[in-house]
């Protein structure tokens, strides 16, 4: 047997170390790859205390070989604090799957484990200015996505939201990590990620990026297996590995359309195409929120009423505005993230319940569609149906708490309950004679899943997404398009649209350093199963309306902040009038209701720095911009259809296409 076992597929192998279980894969004429140690296994213990799988470890802890045939083994750790049950299995697709199938602890509890951490990913070689087509890359579904090139030169270690896959740190359970031209890659897809996280250590210096898996226990137990997959190549471009696992999404019947999606439901397809706007009409932020401000109060509390509202939609369609999806914040008493899951009735100081009626039906005469913002995880203390026993419980008996919103004080409503609370909501809607075209269920694509220890309705992570899927799929059978505040893969076949989709440096002040090249690896996976509204502002440093060409998107005409300063809200629409950025706006969703059902095929990057992009969709559409120049320049068959630049507009035969001259 030796100190190592082999499992083989064609010219694909994989070894593992009988002494310490690392790894060293080699797939075709390719460099292996092999255990980073450095950046190993390791498990974290509730008490605070972590063990390292390091020589020290090794020294005491006994590795068993379980079974073993030429394509699959098993084998058992034993140490002093726990014992762990691997097993191993490669494919013919140069897959090998990795499991953690029993973990047991013999102390502490386990609180999360890392196995097998990272390969060793560096450049080997002397630093090199950035050049994306040389040095190898990591991809990363952080939020729209990110490539990062091995010596991109600014570290990251810290992705938002811990890493959570299934949160916006994580909008796909996919990441990649490429070496240089023809020194081999693979694809890491996290086949049981409800419980998972990713960990990045980017070291410039270095040229290093280390990238591995974390899993957690949930409820103080473990959930076997818990299963990742790696599939290696020799060579394989961004946009290949995002087509591959379309290619798995299809096959796993879990791609659903926007075509399928708007069988029975007419107004899914008046919303391609639509130019989108996000109004306030109830403001009130309460002096216990950390958002209050103390100086000028009066700057806490703002109104308007549902017919000021319909009155500025029409003026926007006098002035050549097409047909828009109108998003209103505070609807309801007592005013924007207030009071959740109550709040009711509809604003009266606006308009009531018939103010909100009579706006849904001018915006119905112009074409428009009309959605509501909803909360069901925020749960506040002052809310008339506020329940501790019905709130997310910690382990220990405690409760999440802060004030960092609007309404003040408030701690998590399980999910569990979720759609009980959207049911007895959207139907006392409907019995008072009002159906919104839309929701928008607030956090629950962008925020990782919650567990509940409450012994009268435990939950774990896995249970959290299905029970906010669950909330989308009853404003399904209703007819009510489903929106929140980012994508992610668990709700795709619920979801219909979405708040956004960004790129992470889009929520940062303009200018901000970026972690890394804007790439759009969840495009390019579901383009043509949700429709994603874009930024549209130019600010001095580059031009968002862009990055909304290159992925298809639908415009944004308005995005009246919730809270100004965070979460991309810097301002207005930047370097250009109202009327430029009208224009950019309608020639972007004429080219939405062409592009939307469209699958998107592949992004690249034309330059060493990445600051040429082109995309292409089915249809023969290709999209090339240039963010130093501002340029963007659209093909349809490999012949120009549209162009653009700040100083000269829109010109090609594309745009007498999308907005012709007697529109």
């Amino acid at each position: 047997m030796g100190d190592f076992i082999q499992l083989k597929r064609g010219d694909f192998r994989v070894s593992i170390d009988l002494e310490r279980a690392e790894l060293a894969i080699e797939v075709g004429n390719c460099p292996p790859f092999v255990s980073d140690r450095e950046h190993g296994p390791r498990i974290y213990f509730a008490d605070g205390s972590q063990v390292d799988f390091d020589d020290r470890f090794w020294a005491s802890a006994q590795l068993h070989l379980l079974r073993a045939d030429a394509e699959s083994c098993q084998l058992r750790i034993d140490a002093a604090a726990f014992a762990m049950t691997l097993s191993f299995t490669v494919s013919e697709a140069r897959s090998l799957e990795i499991g953690i199938e029993e973990v047991e602890s013999r102390g502490a509890a386990i609180r999360e484990l890392r196995y097998p951490g990272a390969l060793l990913f560096e450049l080997g070689e002397p630093h090199l200015p950035l050049d994306i087509n040389r040095g190898g890359y990591s991809l990363i579904p952080l939020q729209q996505g990110l490539l990062l090139p091995l010596n991109w030169p600014r570290p990251w270690s810290d992705p938002p939201f811990d890493g959570r896959i299934g949160s916006s740190s994580a909008t796909l359970p996919v990441f990649a990590q490429c070496r240089a031209a023809g020194a081999g890659g693979y694809r890491l897809r996290v086949l049981d990620y409800a419980d998972a996280a990713y960990q990045i250590d980017h070291d410039p210096g270095r040229q290093k990026t280390a990238l591995s898996i974390r899993f957690f226990a949930s409820l103080g137990a473990w959930s076997e297996p818990m299963r990742q997959r790696f599939t290696f190549f020799e060579a394989a471009a961004p946009s290949e590995i995002a087509q591959q696992y379309r290619v798995e999404v299809l096959a796993e019947d879990r791609l659903k359309t926007l075509r399928d999606k708007r069988q029975g439901r007419s107004q899914l397809g008046d919303l391609i195409g639509a130019q989108f706007i996000h109004w306030s009409i109830k403001r009130n932020i309460r002096a216990s929120s950390r958002l209050y401000c103390h100086e000028q109060p009066e700057l806490n509390h703002s109104l308007a009423s549902f017919e000021s509202r319909a009155d500025a939609l029409e003026a926007l369609h006098r002035a050549g505005v097409g047909h828009c999806y109108v998003h209103l914040d505070g609807w309801a008493e007592p005013g924007y993230d207030n009071q959740h899951p109550d709040p009711y009735p509809v604003c009266e100081a606006a308009g009531g319940i018939e103010g909100l009626i009579h706006f849904s039906r001018r915006a119905h005469a112009a074409g428009d569609l009309v959605g509501l913002h909803d909360q069901y995880r925020d749960f506040y203390f002052d809310a008339a149906s506020f329940d501790l026993d019905e709130a997310v419980m910690n382990p220990d008996g405690s409760h999440p708490e802060h004030a960092n919103w609007a309404g003040g004080r408030q701690t998590y409503l399980c999910a569990k309950r979720a759609r009980d609370y959207v049911e007895r909501n959207f139907s006392r809607l409907a019995r008072e004679g009002f159906k919104p075209d839309a929701a928008y269920l607030d956090v629950f694509t962008c925020n990782e899943g919650d567990e509940c220890a409450n012994p009268r309705h435990p939950m774990r992570r896995y249970d959290c997404y299905q029970a906010r899927k669950a909330c989308f799929e009853y404003l399904v059978d209703l007819g009510i398009l489903t929106s929140s505040e980012e994508v992610n893969d668990w709700a795709m076949t619920a979801l219909d649209f979405c708040h956004y989709a960004p790129y992470e440096f889009m929520l940062k002040e303009p200018g901000a350093e970026k972690l890394g090249l804007p790439f759009s690896f969840f495009n390019l996976v579901y383009h043509d199963a949700v429709i994603i509204p874009w930024m549209m502002e130019l600010h001095a440093a580059e031009d968002y309306m862009l990055y909304a060409f290159l992925n298809g998107g639908a415009p944004y005409l308005i995005r009246e902040a919730a809270y100004p300063g965070i979460d991309g809200a810097f301002g207005d629409a930047g370097l250009i009038d109202e009327d430029k950025h009208r224009e950019r706006c309608q020639v972007l969703a004429a080219f939405h209701r062409i592009i939307a059902e469209a699958a998107m095929l592949k992004q690249e990057f034309l330059n060493s720095d990445g600051r040429q992009l082109a995309s292409e969709f089915a249809g023969g559409y290709r999209v090339s911009i240039d963010l130093d120049r501002g340029t963007l320049a659209v093909e349809k068959d490999k012949a120009p259809w549209l162009a653009y630049s700040r100083a000269g507009g829109f010109t090609g035969l594309g745009l007498e296409q999308l907005i012709p001259a007697d529109s």
